[in-house]
Formats: C-alpha cells, sequence, structure tokens
C-alpha cells in the first residue's frame, strides 16, 4: 500500500476526532429556550471519547486485533458497552477488543460505538485488506 495513503488515513482520524472534540468540549451551549418537560439534559462533556486509533491495513489472513482506549469523565470502564454499528462480516468484538481474519482483499469499513449508559460516542474506521505479494 502506497504509504501517503497511510498517512491520509492517519491524519485525517485525527483531526476528525480533533474537531469533535473542540466542537462539544467548547462550543456546545445549551439552549435555555428549548428547555420541555421530559426532555432529559445531555451533557456531552462527559461523553465517553475514544482515544485509540485503529490499525489501517494488514494482509489477507493476518489477525487484526484492535484493544480499544476510553477516557469517560463520569463513569468506570467496567461500566462501558462497546459495540459495531456497522461492520464487514469477518469482523467482531468483545468488550474492548475488536478482532477477525479478512479472507478478501479490499477496503472496508467499521464503525465503533461506545456508550455509558447517558451518552455515546463513535469512531469511523477504514481497515486496507492487502493480498500478499
Amino acid at each position: 500500500m502506497k504509504e501517503g495513503l497511510k498517512n491520509w488515513l492517519v491524519i485525517f482520524s485525527i483531526v476528525t476526532v480533533s474537531a469533535l472534540i473542540v466542537h462539544f468540549g467548547f462550543f456546545y451551549q445549551k439552549d435555555e429556550s428549548s428547555e420541555v418537560l421530559g426532555i432529559q439534559e445531555v451533557n456531552y462533556k462527559y461523553a465517553p471519547y475514544i482515544t485509540s486509533i485503529a490499525p489501517i491495513s494488514l494482509l489477507v489472513g493476518d489477525e487484526f486485533n484492535y484493544t480499544i482506549s476510553v477516557s469517560d469523565l463520569d463513569s468506570q470502564e467496567d461500566d462501558l458497552i462497546y459495540f459495531l454499528t456497522e461492520k464487514p462480516e469477518w469482523l467482531y468484538i468483545d468488550n474492548n477488543v475488536v478482532y477477525g481474519i479478512p479472507y478478501k482483499a479490499g477496503t472496508y469499513k467499521f464503525v465503533l460505538t461506545v456508550s455509558d449508559g447517558v451518552n455515546s460516542t463513535s469512531q469511523i474506521n477504514y481497515i486496507v485488506v492487502e493480498n500478499e505479494e
């Protein structure tokens, strides 16, 4: 795989995550006029934040293994729920580990979501699987 694509994917992931942190951490303001009886206020400052970056490439037949690291100001790590909202058929999740063995070359997308029961955060990832040369 070309080195430029790998670098671009890493930079894109970092910029996207940073933009989300800045947006929800600094620019989110509570709109007092929209408060209605029965609507629960959500504080995005306490949403779980995925701090790890998934591997972006591997070879067909090699094991994909991604241990998820999360930071959450108002929950213990044991209370977090991890799930894949979009994934290729060969990818699985068990607690905070995403794993699988690709059997075909291609570019695959998976969306990882972490929830503390009140707030949740998603991370969009791409994996480039190449044939052995």
